[in-house]
């Protein structure tokens, strides 16, 4: 036999349907809110990370860039006042990690370092990513060391004919980063050498 349900219990599970709505709705609508927050923090930090790269740039005289090739050049004036501009710009900007010069060479897949504001003395290795050892993931830049951008679809298209930014945060046992660059040209729409920058987000 089918029993019937009372008024009394009605009520009750209307109200019970209509705080779980209720809740849902909440929990839904402050997802969204959280989604639309990040993601306006995200559009801000991008917005910044590439007007820094893009200020920056502007900072190099492309002739002196020039007069760095290889090794011989962490001696001369020219390649130390390099990365002590390079150091200037990043002690002036909170967060920015890691500043460096790269250069085109005739794979399209690599590029070259010029300058690295970590490598005044690339000879001299220190704790770079603070792990209390020095090892290999310590090991400092050299004008002229290759660095694979096979991965990196804008360092290969687009970095030195227009700033650019990374569209998602990259993650490692170092933190959280978000990347950008800017061409240093040498006229307009030309240039051989682009600035990159590596901003830390891990409070994102």
């Amino acid at each position: 036999m089918i029993k019937k349900i009372s008024k009394q219990n009605w009520e009750s599970l209307n109200s019970y349907l209509l705080l779980g709505t209720f809740v849902f709705l909440t929990f839904g609508v402050t997802y969204l809110l959280y989604l639309g927050v990040q993601q306006m923090f995200k559009k801000s930090l991008q917005d910044r990370i590439v007007a820094i790269a893009a200020t920056a740039a502007v900072q190099f005289n492309p002739s002196d860039l020039e007069l760095i090739n290889g090794r011989e050049s962490v001696d001369t004036a020219n390649y130390k006042n390099t990365v002590k501009k390079l150091q200037s710009i990043r002690s002036r900007n909170i967060d920015l990690k890691y500043i460096y010069i790269l250069r085109k060479t005739n794979d399209n897949n690599n590029l070259s370092f010029v300058a690295d504001a970590d490598s005044l003395n690339p000879a001299h290795p220190f704790d770079l990513n603070g792990d209390g050892a020095i090892d290999e993931g310590d090991e400092l830049n050299w004008p002229g060391d290759l660095y694979d951008v096979s991965e990196f679809e804008n360092l290969k298209n687009n970095a030195f004919s227009t700033p650019t930014v990374d569209e998602e945060l990259t993650k490692d046992q170092w933190g959280t980063f978000m990347s950008a660059s800017a061409p240093i040209f040498v006229s307009f729409g030309n240039s051989n050498e682009m600035i990159g920058i590596d901003m830390d987000v891990s409070e994102f």
